[in-house]
């Protein structure tokens, strides 16, 4: 596919997995509050992929649905998302920084593993569950706050996170 700027209109409901997987040409996603829930794999490997927007009223980002988007370092969470399912932006290499609002309670098993320039995370109070390896070989990141309601962390949540000094 050719497409640059894709703007899901707030008509649609729902998008099937792997729907844009591979699409070389995509830039820009906005995705509606209409779409509730992000399919696995939606936007896996999209290489040139770099702003994503997801409205109020998206709820879940699927398993690896932005997976492998080498070139994303610019990702919107509304605070209507609950859950950031496993591997959901595994290996986003360009990622630098992720805001998590308190809505989403549970980050998935390598939700944000590999993703090596990430170097500012903050999670805002609300998130109860940081999955296994959910930051894992994030290697630039040096510090991290956990809030208050955060009741688990899973094995190896933060392994080799070689510039990681404080939480």
């Amino acid at each position: 596919c050719i497409i640059e700027h894709l703007e899901i209109p707030n008509t649609l409901q729902y998008v099937g997995k792997g729907a844009f997987a591979d699409c070389l040409y995509i830039k820009t996603v906005t995705i509606p509050g209409s779409v509730e829930k992000l399919s696995e794999n939606m936007f896996q490997d999209c290489v040139q992929l770099e702003t994503v927007i997801l409205e109020k009223g998206v709820e879940v980002i699927g398993k690896a649905t932005f997976s492998g988007c080498k070139k994303l370092y610019s990702v919107t969470i509304a605070n209507s998302v609950d859950e950031i399912k496993e591997t959901a932006f595994k290996d986003c290499i360009g990622l630098m920084m992720i805001t998590i609002p308190g809505s989403v309670e549970k980050i998935g098993n390598g939700a944000f593993q590999g993703c090596n320039a990430l170097n500012s995370v903050t999670l805002e109070n609300g998130i109860k569950t940081i999955g296994k390896y959910a930051f894992s070989a994030c290697k630039m990141l040096p510090s991290i706050e956990l809030p208050a309601s955060v009741e688990l962390i899973d094995e190896n949540a933060f392994a080799s996170c070689s510039s990681l000094k404080s939480i």
